[in-house]
């Protein structure tokens, strides 16, 4: 996993902007359809920090293994040399740490992968200060790679569970067994005619599967260009990729299984994350919209198309600034801000590798200095509901509007989903065209949709498949012509609608109870609801009554609503509208402080907050005031709606009264927590 040497450049916020609100757009190498071929970036993790020796001043993880142990670097010093490497191993909920040796007379190894058995691949100095390939065995004894090539030198950039490792030696990309067998990978051919290939790397391995990196030299009249391409072999074969429209410095780190290759590339002098599918399209990785970072990589991807890496505040380099990122086929998540009550102190700076079961490492700056991290996906509680499809009718007509609504039973705070349809019970389920992710699809009924089945399904904040209906079959007729009247005939009579205003606080549910009436009985069919702020919302009537449930996170203010009745057989069309008010969500915020006494000068006491939204699920963010007798102390920015913060030292006896203020939100109210009384002494 090397990285390769990139132009420091800047990009504009504008160009930010751009990348950031592409965000949500899926690369076309990790677009998937709904039925769980991919994982989703997960809503929390866990934090642990792998610490070095006591003797040692800094550790970094570049690998993880499928069961969770990590290879990476120690340092005694802030120097370069001398520099280790070193093994956590994994033993349930902690790790053991072991250094390895490195070679006689060396001071610099770099262990870059791990395999299950805990064999190492990586690179070492022998005594002259020359790169060579070292492998350490299971029993953590370093040996030197003589047989890549006939001097001896060369690297070992990653290795796979299994024990294979690649790399590359005099230019050529070659395999090494767990048996110590080395083969040179096949060299790439050029699709440009006349063009050569001057060199070829092995960076990455999944698997089977094998990534790597070509310069390629092509002609252009009396001279040639070189350029950097992905490489890709797999069963047997090799594939040449394409670069980027105006690439350069195309670098290659992580390969899944499937073939979908990660890495980066400069363009228009920034340094950008890219993917590339299995059928060799490149595109590049949502930007996440940090604007002191504005540049990009990616490390590693896992065969369920998660991929890690890094935004930085220079090219290549986070040392001056950065976040450790993750992407899947729809997002870019910053993973600071996935880790729930992560110490202020701790910054995770960039991501290197990660695992099937979707654990992250990589290297984080804290107060004591650089330290490697593992982040480990929570499991969320199984939530436990029936979900049922309701508003289906006996029949329909050519151009009736069909609304199908999912109904919850119990009710649940999900909200998530996704409709499918399909001819028959013979063929395969497909994603309906457009349906949104609401608990309600509506469509038009044609005659071709007779016999057609539609099911629904419910994710949760992972999208995880959390419930799944019994489908539902479509009846299409047109009986031979025309059946009866329609909502347009002069002998319909009209719908009245009767609907009142309504209030809610953000982050819980309005709802708007509607009643339809024509000619002095109840209506039937679908009343609609929608705004300038709202998503058409489709209800059924049921006697004539219909209870339509607002979006959650609906903006706080006054909004105008209209509800429309879509008309029947024996009702016309009708509407009018009403107001819905919103008012912030409440708040709550405890404050505690430890200790409650210090010495003068001395000791400085530690303010722990919480913000609490009482009702509702959303994490409070913003900032918190710390008051102390009545003056501003210090402001903490909320992190999953917790905070620590220290207080100023006290350099004289007192007793000091601290409050914390929290500032609210534009969605979340203002709140002081209870005074805290501490004592000062001499």
């Amino acid at each position: 996993m090397k990285i390769g040497t990139l132009t420091r450049a800047t990009l504009s916020s504008a160009t930010i902007a751009a990348l950031s609100a592409t965000a949500l757009i899926a690369p076309t190498a990790m677009a998937a359809d709904h039925d769980d071929h991919h994982d989703h970036i997960a809503a929390a993790y866990t934090l642990e920090l792998l610490a070095p020796a006591a003797t040692d001043t800094s550790a970094t993880a570049l690998g993880i293994n499928d069961t969770g142990d990590v290879v990476g670097l120690i340092r005694p010093g802030t120097a370069a040399q001398p520099q280790f490497t070193a093994i956590w191993e994994r033993h349930g909920d902690h790790f053991h740490r072991h250094q390895l040796n490195n070679l006689e007379g060396s001071q610099f190894s770099r262990g870059f992968g791990i395999a299950a058995d805990g064999t190492v691949a990586g690179e070492a100095f022998d005594s002259s200060g020359n790169t060579i390939p070292i492998r350490w065995s299971a029993d953590g004894t370093p040996n030197h790679v003589t047989n890549l090539n006939e001097s001896g030198s060369g690297i070992l950039n990653d290795i796979s569970e299994g024990g294979t490792a690649v790399g590359t030696a005099s230019g050529t990309g070659v395999t090494l067994s767990s048996t110590g067998v080395v083969t040179a990978l096949p060299t790439p051919t050029p699709t440009v005619t006349g063009a050569t290939v001057s060199s070829y790397s092995a960076t990455s391995i999944s698997g089977d599967t094998i990534g790597g990196r070509a310069v390629v030299s092509e002609p252009h009249g009396d001279h040639s260009h070189d350029y950097s391409h992905p490489v890709v072999w797999r069963a047997g074969t090799v594939a040449l990729l394409p670069r980027a429209a105006g690439a350069s410095n195309t670098t290659v780190s992580g390969v899944a299984a499937s073939g979908i290759v990660v890495g980066s590339s400069t363009i228009s002098g920034s340094e950008t994350a890219l993917i590339w599918d299995t059928a060799g399209e490149v595109s590049s990785l949502p930007h996440p919209g940090l604007t002191d970072f504005p540049h990009t990589a990616a490390k590693a991807i896992n065969n369920s198309q998660l991929a890690v890496g890094y935004a930085s505040k220079f090219a290549g380099n986070t040392s001056f600034g950065g976040a450790a990122l993750i992407w899947d086929a729809h997002s870019v998540a910053d993973l600071n801000a996935l880790v729930p009550d992560l110490p202020e102190t701790v910054t995770l700076q960039s991501a290197s590798d990660i695992n099937e079961a979707g654990q992250i490492v990589g290297t984080a700056t804290t107060s004591d200095g650089q330290r490697g991290f593992v982040l480990t996906p929570v499991s969320h509680e199984p939530v436990d509901t029936t979900l049922t499809i309701a508003g289906i009718a006996d029949h329909y007509h050519p151009g009736d509007v069909v609304t199908l609504t999912a109904q919850q039973d119990p009710q649940t705070d999900l909200d998530h989903y996704h409709w499918f349809t399909r001819p028959n019970a013979s063929t395969d389920w497909s994603l309906a065209p457009e349906p949104g992710i609401s608990g309600t699809f509506t469509f038009t009924a044609q005659l071709e949709q007779d016999g057609y089945e539609v099911l629904v399904r419910l994710y949760d904040d992972n999208h995880s498949v959390v419930a799944e209906s019994a489908p539902v079959t479509l009846h299409v007729t047109n009986h031979g012509g025309p059946d009866g009247p329609g909502p347009g005939d002069p002998a319909v009579p009209p719908a009245t609608i009767a609907a009142s205003d309504t209030s809610s606080r953000f982050g819980k549910r309005a709802t708007i109870s509607v009643r339809v009436s024509a000619a002095g009985r109840a209506a039937t069919g679908t009343v609609r609801v929608s705004g300038t702020a709202i998503k058409p919302v489709n209800s059924t009537l049921v006697n004539g009554v219909a209870t339509v449930r607002l979006p959650k996170k609906l903006a706080v203010g006054r909004h105008k609503v209209t509800v429309s009745y879509l008309g029947s057989a024996s009702a016309k069309p009708a509407s009018r509208t009403v107001a819905v008010r919103v008012d912030k969500a409440r708040t709550k915020i405890k404050a505690s402080v430890k200790p409650k006494q210090v010495r003068a000068g001395r000791k400085r006491p530690q303010v722990k907050i919480h913000v609490q939204t009482p009702g509702i699920s959303l994490k409070a963010k913003g900032k918190v005031r710390i008051q102390v007798n009545g003056k501003k102390a210090r402001t903490v920015k909320l992190v999953q709606g917790k905070a620590t913060v220290r207080l100023p030292r006290v350099t004289k006896a007192r007793t000091l009264r601290v409050r914390a203020d929290y500032v609210g939100t534009k969605n979340l109210t203002q709140a002081k927590s209870k005074i805290i009384k501490m004592k000062v002494r001499r």
